[in-house]
């Protein structure tokens, strides 16, 4: 407000990197919540079935979680190459810069997922 109003000079890269971290802070956010979410939406949809059809169907879906996690750091990284010579606008940043937010956070939540899916299976019935 003061480098726009009283200054008549608005700062160009403002904007661009609140927008870049509003991005990487989302992913990350994400990755963070991904174990008790998981947990709360399947005891939600699974609470009425037997023990063992519920250790079943949490199986499923975490190991669904990591398949689909494994796609979006394959994918987040070509596009990462894709996009490396590609400059951002203001800050003149490498887009990958940005885009690896995609596959840095599909990589923390597989970290996630596996740990406690293996916390899980210690537990045992």
């Amino acid at each position: 407000m003061v480098f726009r109003y009283l200054l008549a000079r608005p700062l160009s890269w403002s904007e661009e990197l609140a927008r870049y971290l509003f991005v990487w802070v989302s992913l990350l956010g994400a990755a963070a919540g991904v174990g008790s979410s998981m947990k709360q939406g399947l005891d939600i949809l699974t609470r009425y079935f037997p023990q063992k059809v519920q250790r079943v169907i949490d199986i499923l879906v975490r190991a669904s979680v990591i398949v689909f996690c494994g796609i979006l750091v394959s994918k987040g990284i070509e596009l990462t190459k894709i996009v490396h010579l590609q400059k951002s606008p203001a800050m003149r940043l490498p887009m990958s810069w940005v885009y690896s937010a995609v596959p840095v956070s599909a990589a923390l939540m597989i970290f996630i997922a596996v740990t406690e899916f293996l916390s899980e299976l210690g537990k045992g019935d």
